[in-house]
This record gives structure tokens, sequence and C-alpha cells, in this order.
């Protein structure tokens, strides 16, 4: 693997991480059917709240992958939950994903972190949340309800 670099996420990126995002996930296993100006606007929402960060990661001076998360405050401390994580396709398999999760908890450890979260799909593989050290949190489940 080549030169790793890595920078904050501000929002004037949105427009250039949305075809990395729109990529990422509409490829298995997401299957999405995201349209890059649908995944621009997602992205400036996600950018511009409060609390929120995130790093994008270029592969020598290409874009190739970028985490957003926001901080919560809990009863044991702050915690960082992720909303977005993508690695471009071409690029799966070389631990990028890992290495960009571990570039994230060195910065966040600083700011007094304690905990990262994140939601996979059910469906994904899940090799690379253990790489990085995550483990299933039993204690709560994803629901959802369409408001009609």
């Amino acid at each position: 693997m080549g030169l790793l670099t890595y920078r904050e996420i501000t929002p004037v990126d949105a427009g250039e991480l949305a075809p990395l995002f729109v990529e990422t996930l509409n490829a298995p296993p997401h299957n999405g059917k995201w349209t890059v100006e649908r995944a621009s606007q997602r992205l400036y929402d996600v950018i511009c709240r409060e609390c929120v960060s995130g790093l994008m990661a270029s592969l020598d001076g290409e874009i190739c992958a970028m985490i957003l998360g926001s901080a919560e405050i809990t009863f044991d401390g702050r915690s960082f939950e992720v909303r977005e994580l993508c690695v471009d396709v071409r690029h799966r398999g070389l631990g990028i994903d890992v290495a960009l999760i571990q570039e994230m908890e060195k910065r966040l450890r600083k700011e007094g972190f304690s905990r990262i979260k994140m939601y996979l799909p059910t469906a994904s593989d899940e090799t690379f949340a253990e790489k990085a050290g995550f483990e299933p949190c039993g204690s709560m489940q994803l629901l959802r309800k369409a408001l009609k």
C-alpha cells in the first residue's frame, strides 16, 4: 500500500466526498440507490451538525476513505458514534478502514472520548470491525418506524 494521509473533513468537502459515498453505499452489502446530489446533501447535513467530526483518507493523493461521526455524552463519559464510514471499493481489503478508525481513535483519545460506537448492516463483513477492536454491544438494538 502507498502513502496514506489524513485530513479533517469540513462542510466544503461534502461535494468532493459524495462520489465515494455513492460508490460505496450503492455496492454490496448496502446496495443503495444513492445519487451524487442526494449524497452531497446528506454529507453536508451530517458535517454541519453540532459535535460532528470526521477524517478523510487519501492514498497517494487520491481520496479513498472517510469517517464521520458525532459526540454523545452519557453517564460514563463521551462516546463517538460513527455515522458514515466509506472505503472506495477499489481499495477494499487493504486495511484502510482499520487504519482510518485507528487514526480517528488516536484523535478522539486526545479529546477525552472513552469509546466509539458503530452500527453495521446485518449483511456486512464484520471482519474489519473485529480487526479494529470492535465487539458486539448486546444491550441495544436499532429499531425504526416509517412515518405515514
